[in-house]
Formats: structure tokens, C-alpha cells, sequence
């Protein structure tokens, strides 16, 4: 019963849903990327209303041209080891914070946002590291990992 306490995306069983969809998430992932790096670029230089369409078109094409490789975008993520971990993260913590910050939220606002994307992410990608701290005493550094979410959660009402 304890241990179910430190473990709260345990009944939803996130690594089976990464396992079964990987290719969508990093599909979404790839997606996401390339909206974000070409929303700061040609938001810097372009004041129109058409910009916003111009940057989504440019993300889906740079995705489509990028997954049409995905072999080798997986082997990156997955086959490298603790690089391809660094890349997820990068990946995952930098880009939304960058657009966070650069669409007028505040530091500490962009960083809860981009804690909560990170805690979901790691949950999905690492659950065994989780079970492994519950396992070896440190269920407290999860059940404090857990409160800081929460309160990066309700920070975001304000």
C-alpha cells in the first residue's frame, strides 16, 4: 500500500502505452520540436498574420521529412544510450521552455510548465527508475518529486 503512494502513474501503465505507440510519440515529439524552433525563428522576423500558418506548415514538412527516417531518429533516442536520453531531454525541456518564455510567461511559470512535461515524460520513458528508488529507500525523494508536481500543477491557476 505504501509503495502504490510513490508510484501514481503506476495504474495507468505508461511504459505500455510508450511501447505500443512509440511511433506516434515521437512523431508528436519531432512535431512539437519543429513548431517550436520555427515558431522562435520567424516570429523574430515576421510581424504579419500569417505567420502562425507559415510556422506550422514549416514544422509539419520539416516532421514529414524527418520521419520519413524515423529508423534512425529511434535509434538515436533509444540505441544511444545515456546521449539519446540527453537529446530526449533536451528536446523535451528546452523547446517548451524557450516558447514559454518567448510568448510572455513568466520564468517560474515556464518552469513549472516544463517540470510537469518532464515528470510526465520520465514516468512514460523511465518507470523502473521510480521503482527503483521506492525499492531502495528513497520512496521519499518520489513522494517529494510527486509534491513539487503538484505544486507546479496549481501554480498555473494564478
Amino acid at each position: 500500500m505504501a509503495s502504490s503512494l510513490f508510484l501514481p502513474l503506476d495504474r495507468f501503465q505508461p511504459s505500455e502505452i510508450m511501447s505500443q505507440y512509440s511511433e506516434w510519440v515521437y512523431f508528436t515529439l519531432i512535431l512539437v520540436f519543429f513548431i517550436s524552433v520555427a515558431g522562435i525563428t520567424l516570429r523574430k522576423h515576421f510581424d504579419k498574420p500569417y505567420v502562425k500558418p507559415l510556422i506550422i506548415s514549416v514544422g509539419l514538412m520539416l516532421t514529414a521529412g524527418v520521419f520519413r527516417f524515423r529508423e534512425q531518429v529511434m535509434q538515436i533516442f533509444e540505441g544511444w544510450g545515456i546521449l539519446g536520453t540527453i537529446l530526449l531531454v533536451v528536446m523535451a525541456a528546452t523547446i517548451p521552455y524557450g516558447l514559454c518564455r518567448g510568448f510572455g510567461l513568466s520564468a517560474p511559470r515556464a518552469f513549472y510548465l516544463t517540470y510537469i512535461l518532464i515528470y510526465i515524460l520520465s514516468w512514460v520513458k523511465f518507470p523502473g527508475f521510480y521503482e527503483a528508488l521506492a525499492e531502495s529507500n528513497f520512496g521519499l525523494v518520489n513522494l517529494i518529486l510527486l509534491i513539487v508536481f503538484f505544486v507546479a500543477e496549481s501554480g498555473q491557476d494564478k
